[in-house]
This record gives structure tokens, C-alpha cells and sequence, in this order.
């Protein structure tokens, strides 16, 4: 079990309240599953506080950047310890 650095970004840090949180998992899968199951609902609350929704899950409506690689859609990747998982809003906008 890798012991890893979670760090939340922009709105996302302020919403939930923390910028860092540590996290074990074995690999992305499994830390993608705790960060939403930790996270996700939190944030889903915060948002109707103000008024918005989420309709889709935490880590839908954000980018996910292992150390400094976008990891995009392909989530299999093995961690180690030191690693550090960022989330960051998605941009969106018209």
C-alpha cells in the first residue's frame, strides 16, 4: 500500500476545505475509488449550499494529474509512496 499525497485545487480545495489529505491505495483505480467515495459527497453538499449541482461524480468534473502527468482516462497506473495525486476542477465554460 502506497502512501500518497491527495491535493485539491481551486474551487475544489476551498469547497471542501483542505488543499492536502493523505491517501494509501495500491494503485490509481483504488485511489480514484477512495477519493470519490471520500470526497464526492462532501462536495456534491457544498455545491447545493450555493445554489449548483453535480451531476456526475467528483472525479468526472475534474482533472487528475499523478505527479505531473494527466492521467486522463487511462487510470492504470501502479503508486508509490511520495506520490502526489492532484485534483483540479475541470474547466468549463460557453
Amino acid at each position: 500500500m502506497a502512501k500518497v499525497s491527495l491535493q485539491f485545487h481551486g474551487l475544489w480545495g476551498l469547497l471542501l476545505g483542505m488543499q492536502k489529505a493523505p491517501l494509501e491505495a495500491h494503485d490509481m483505480p483504488t485511489a480514484v475509488q477512495k477519493i470519490e467515495a471520500g470526497y464526492g459527497p462532501l462536495l456534491k453538499a457544498r455545491l447545493q449550499e450555493r445554489g449548483a449541482k453535480l451531476d456526475q461524480g467528483l472525479l468526472k468534473a475534474s482533472v487528475i494529474i499523478l505527479n505531473r502527468e494527466n492521467i486522463g482516462e487511462s487510470r492504470r497506473k501502479a503508486l508509490k509512496d511520495g506520490d502526489v495525486i492532484h485534483v483540479f476542477p475541470a474547466v468549463t465554460g460557453g
